[in-house]
């Protein structure tokens, strides 16, 4: 499918309110929950966004995380479950750093990259975009993966400042991102071997903006250091 179809299937459907999916490790997704459901409950009811956490009995690697609602709320409850994972998991982020994988269909990621969008985000937000080139099992959905380059506070508000633009990004194109023909969403099985899917292979990536990023964050460091 072109271009030119994609943004005329994308045009005047921005009633919808966009949504969000990730996917977490398993065990990280109980540091959102909290205790009794705590967490989620008070993200939800500060951020008036709708929180759905989706669990396969058995499956060894991942749930899946869905939050619905306008861009700025979900920039703000998904800089709230950043703050959570990385208090309970804080050495697995400082080792592989703080990252989410959204689920997204194939025809809006194609449509990010023809427009440029995902560079846009990657350096408007300092952070480094990473898109799988195969699908996930048994759907026609890829991961679109953020990623900052620390656990500090800096850092955290990079993360929500992407989120708000692939957010925005999501409710321009609503129609693509929520019901385009023909789209299979990703839906967890036992026997998904998470684990090697994600793991990062020059021959399966479609996207990958970590150096440019990194040579941007060097320039303006320089840039700082020139003008002090």
């Amino acid at each position: 499918m072109n271009l030119a179809t994609l943004e005329q299937l994308s045009k005047g459907y921005t009633l919808s309110v966009p949504n969000l999916r990730v996917l977490l490790p398993r065990n990280h997704a109980g540091a959102i929950i909290g205790p009794k459901g705590q967490c989620i409950r008070q993200i939800q009811e500060s951020h008036n966004v709708l929180i759905q956490l989706c669990q396969v009995e058995g499956t060894s690697w991942g749930r899946i995380l869905n939050i619905k609602g306008s861009p700025t709320q979900l920039s703000h409850a998904w800089y709230d479950c950043v703050q959570l994972l990385v208090a309970g998991f804080q050495q697995y982020y400082e080792t592989h750093g703080l990252y989410a994988n959204f689920l997204l269909p194939t025809e809006l990621v194609e449509l990010l990259l023809l427009e440029g969008h995902l560079e846009d985000m990657a350096m408007s937000s300092k952070t480094r975009i990473y898109v799988k080139y195969n699908h996930l099992m048994r759907s026609t959905e890829r991961i679109v993966q953020i990623q900052t380059a620390g656990t500090d506070t800096s850092s955290l508000k990079c993360f929500e400042r992407a989120v708000y633009h692939l957010a925005e990004l999501v409710e321009q194109n609503i129609t693509i991102s929520l019901s385009m023909p023909g789209t299979v969403f990703y839906t967890a099985n036992l026997t998904d071997d998470i684990t090697r899917y994600l793991q990062r292979d020059e021959r399966d990536t479609l996207f990958d903006y970590t150096e440019k990023v990194e040579s941007a964050m060097k320039d303006n460091n320089t840039n700082n250091i020139d003008q002090a």
